[in-house]
């Protein structure tokens, strides 16, 4: 009796571990932001936090200065922006040359007048409301 107990146990124990690793595997599969998060590689993090810098220290104050939250809604739902990540460096108003320094190291160099990030703005249109594309070009 007591080695048929075990192995219900331990059968009962199997199914909930397998059933667990099936559900995460499903979630990850279908929310592909949870994928790009857990893979993304330190060159896109760094590029990201590039974006990050460039949107909410830069970009984002200068185009909402003194404009209504319908303003800024009509004007940011209309537009993607898409800048090469060379070009981000030379804004004064954001601190990114040691980032850039760091990426420009690398042994897996990429072309930075190539390689680009396209921010868009995402609904209610506040500060931290966009989604972020990066494309690395390889040299």
């Amino acid at each position: 009796m007591k080695t048929s107990k075990k192995k219900s146990i331990t059968f009962v124990l199997l199914a909930v571990v397998l059933t667990l690793a099936l559900g995460i595997g499903v979630l990850l599969l279908t929310n592909n932001s949870i994928l790009d998060r857990i893979f993304i590689n330190k060159t896109e993090k760094d590029v990201l936090v590039m974006a990050d810098k460039f949107y909410q220290e830069f970009y984002y104050p200068l185009v909402t200065n003194g404009k209504s939250q319908q303003q800024i809604e009509e004007l940011l739902s209309e537009k993607e922006i898409t800048i090469p990540i060379s070009e981000i460096v030379k804004i004064s108003e954001i601190d990114v040359k040691d980032i850039y320094e760091s990426l420009n190291k690398k042994k897996d160099t990429y072309d930075w007048e190539l390689s680009t990030i396209k921010i868009k703005a995402t609904s209610p249109y506040k500060i931290t409301d966009y989604e972020v594309k990066v494309d690395l070009a390889k040299h």
